[in-house]
């Protein structure tokens, strides 16, 4: 294609030559007047021919061998080819300093800038509990007034420059960089180095900072209400309530999911001497890692940053981001259902404890197997889209992860394609001039994606390659891809991609035959709820035999407390259950069949709803007098049920005489008695009911009349007419027909 469009130019170029040619007075011009008007002529339109077919032969034979024509050299060539592009992996240098500091230099003479960066493998996961953001507020305060210059001056002496500055917080690491035109190298790193080093921030200074913040956050997370921000804010990082990702629930290790912005109230908490203990721990040269690339000199460079950041002392403690993993013990599989149309399959190869080798092997892999598995999955197969291989490291090992959508009837095969390129691969069998040519196609997406100072510096600044206990400098990866054999790529697979660390990670659409399990199953719940909380806890009343009733009241205080307790209760329960439903979830995923999953997904959202209403069946809201015995009605249609036979005490009384008794710690509250007595009614011979009714007198003389043996607090005294009026007439029988409730 590319040989037709050179063919093309010139035949285009060469038509319009001779037109000119043709139709001006270009041929009087070069031969003038010496031959006659009819030979002149002749002579111009046999050239004007000759030269039509030289150049309608060489555009054929240059369409018919244009596939042939040779690629661009991917060799370090002369400044300013267009043809040719440097390897900008080699050359890089490693200054490694007494204080610990590391500083990557490259010089990049075809660029126009210079981009100096400074990464610290320290984020919001480091914020102390109640601090969350403070690692990003220290940020803040870094570009703070400083060295007797103001912020203003500070951010503003750059953009005076032409170039562009920034801080970015994350929650593993925090970067600084400065862009600048290539004349100003000299500023930027002496910018960079004022910006880190020798800071002590003033109060002044840190709570205007804090509204600074404060709107950023407001920026970010519009519509949320102040008072509800720190009850998200623990709900999203407490560790029970967040889903455990891959590398929890596979390597066993520990990641906080502190917010970087924090909350409202953590924000506010955060005082001085907190920015400044923070900075002081992680803020130390031998944490940073440098990197400068650009059009600059080097020994120019060497200069300033020996006498800048290599003066720079050792201070705080040194981070070690690198954590013991738990080792699996042998293939993982899960899978899930959902409501998609093909298949997210995910092949996942954990690397522990991988060397600077290993890392740069797994790269390589990663993309030697996007090559190839396209080729063969979606150029050949069209089962999908585009396959995925990527690298991910964290705290000192890493995945390498093969994902795709693919469609769901050509799965079995696109299993089968991936597991026998990877057998083809560890085996050796792949054809030298296929292996020879998707490395090709690796080291040309290097060159093609790296030719400019920013992308060199941000790929550094996201890779593992300023881990200092990995990389004991800059690789130049296109050398060592270049070098790698197919024999040497198949022994490292075999040795690092084994099936004892494979994890398998499928979502597959739910079955059309099952598809109305979805509507049946959480109406089978509802109903099953219904019906058996139904049975098990209705009491049938006949309305006709009720002598008395009166609604237990509440103070409000109580209610208050109360509502507390049962927020707090709720809560731990929801953790509890969360945590059991994860633990379940997993070992279910490991389960090949939609109909096991969903039942048993079902079984526990009812369980839990069960237990929801449970709530409102365990709070008294009633107390019902019959003649044959007596209730108390709960919130929701429970009842308990207690003959007269079984109260052996009802006073009227006060909370302390009851609380300091024996028989405090078995009695229900539902009253404090600090400045109105209770009723105290003691079923059996330890269980007992201290409450409030609408007339305590009342309540007692009601159960006096039902029962007239009971022990109250007026036993010495007769009893009043009226009552015992009211004895006889329950004696004969006579009680007029009761007022029907709703």
């Amino acid at each position: 294609m590319q040989g037709l469009r050179q063919a093309g130019g010139s035949a285009t170029v060469g038509v319009r030559f001779l037109r000119g040619l043709y139709r001006g007075r270009t041929s009087a011009i070069l031969l003038g007047d010496v031959l006659p008007d009819v030979l002149m002529s002749f002579l111009s339109r046999f050239a004007i021919l000759l030269l039509a077919s030289v150049l309608l032969c060489w555009s054929v034979s240059a369409a018919a061998a244009g596939k042939d024509l040779p690629l661009p050299t991917w060799e370090a060539g002369e400044r300013g080819s267009a043809s040719i592009l440097p390897n900008n992996f080699k050359g890089v240098e490693t200054w490694d300093y007494p204080s610990g500091l590391r500083v990557f230099f490259k010089s990049m003479p075809h660029v126009p800038n210079v981009y100096i960066s400074a990464l610290l493998p320290v984020g919001s996961s480091a914020d102390p509990p109640g601090r969350e953001g403070l690692a990003h507020f220290v940020e803040h305060m870094v570009f703070t007034d400083h060295l007797g210059k103001s912020e203003e001056e500070i951010k503003q002496s750059v953009l005076d420059r032409g170039g562009r500055k920034n801080g970015i917080t994350s929650r593993y690491n925090t970067r600084y960089y400065v862009d600048l035109p290539a004349s100003q190298w000299d500023f930027g790193i002496n910018w960079l180095h004022d910006l880190l080093t020798r800071h002590e921030f003033s109060a002044e200074v840190a709570e205007a900072e804090r509204r600074v913040v404060m709107l950023e956050k407001s920026r970010r997370q519009s519509g949320n209400l102040e008072y509800f921000d720190q009850i998200q804010t623990w709900l999203r990082g407490h560790e029970l309530l967040v889903q455990r990702d891959f590398w929890e629930r596979e390597f066993g290790l520990n990641r906080e999911y502190r917010s970087v912005l924090g909350s409202y109230a953590s924000v506010e908490r955060i005082r001085l001497r907190d920015l400044q203990n923070f900075y002081e721990r992680y803020y130390g040269p031998q944490n940073f890692t440098l990197m400068i690339v650009g059009n600059v000199d080097r020994d120019a460079v060497k200069a300033l940053v020996d006498q800048t950041f290599g003066s720079w002392q050792k201070q705080g403690e040194t981070v070690n981001p690198h954590q013991r993993v738990r080792k699996s013990r042998g293939p993982v599989q899960r899978l899930a259902f959902s409501k998609v149309k093909n298949v997210d399959h995910l092949l996942r190869y954990k690397l522990y404890s991988p060397s600077e080798y290993d890392l740069e092997m797994a790269q390589f892999a990663a993309r030697f197997l996007r090559n190839i598995l396209n080729e063969r999955l979606r150029i050949q197969l069209k089962a999908t889209y585009g396959v995925s291989v990527t690298v991910e490291e964290f705290a000192g090992h890493a995945v390498l992860t093969i994902s795709g959508n693919y469609a769901n009837e050509e799965m079995d095969r696109v299993r089968e394609v991936i597991h026998s390129t990877l057998a083809e691969l560890k085996d050796g069998r792949l054809e030298q001039a296929e292996f020879t040519s998707f490395r090709s196609r690796a080291v040309s997406n290097l060159y093609l994606n790296f030719q400019s100072a920013t992308s060199i510096a941000r790929w550094c600044e996201v890779s593992a390659i300023c881990d200092k206990q990995i990389y004991s400098g800059f690789p130049d990866k296109v050398a060592m891809w270049q070098g790698i054999s197919p024999s040497e790529f198949s022994g490292w697979l075999q040795l690092r991609l084994v099936e004892a660390n494979q994890v398998v990670e499928m979502t597959k659409p739910i079955p059309a035959s099952l598809v109305w399990l979805e509507v049946a199953g959480p109406l089978a719940i509802v109903l099953a709820l219904f019906y058996g909380l139904h049975w098990w806890w209705r009491k049938p009343v006949r309305m006709t035999q009720i002598r008395y009733m009166s609604r237990i009241r509440y103070p409000w205080s109580l209610i208050a407390v109360s509502l507390g307790v049962a927020a707090a209760f709720g809560l731990l329960v929801a953790i509890v259950a969360h945590e059991i439903y994860v633990q379940i979830t997993i070992g279910l995923s490991r389960v090949d069949s939609y109909l096991a999953q969903r039942l048993v997904h079902f079984s526990l959202i009812g369980a839990v709803a069960a237990l929801v209403l449970t709530i409102p069946a365990v709070i008294p809201r009633k107390l019902l007098l019959f003649t044959d015995g007596w209730r108390v009605k709960f919130w929701s249609f429970r009842s308990a049920v207690y003959s007269y036979q079984d109260v052996r005490e009802v006073r009227e009384c006060s909370f302390a005489s009851i609380l300091l008794s024996r028989r405090g710690w078995t009695t229900l509250f539902l009253h404090w008695g600090f400045f109105h007595k209770g009723v105290y009614i003691r079923v059996g011979e330890r269980f007992g009911y201290f409450l409030r009714a609408r007339d305590n007198s009342e309540l007692v003389e009601r159960f006096t009349a039902m029962k007239p043996t009971l022990v109250h607090a007026r036993e010495e005294e007769p009893l009043e007419p009226a009552l015992a009026r009211t004895l006889e007439e329950f004696k004969e029988l006579k009680v007029p027909e009761p007022t029907v409730w709703h």
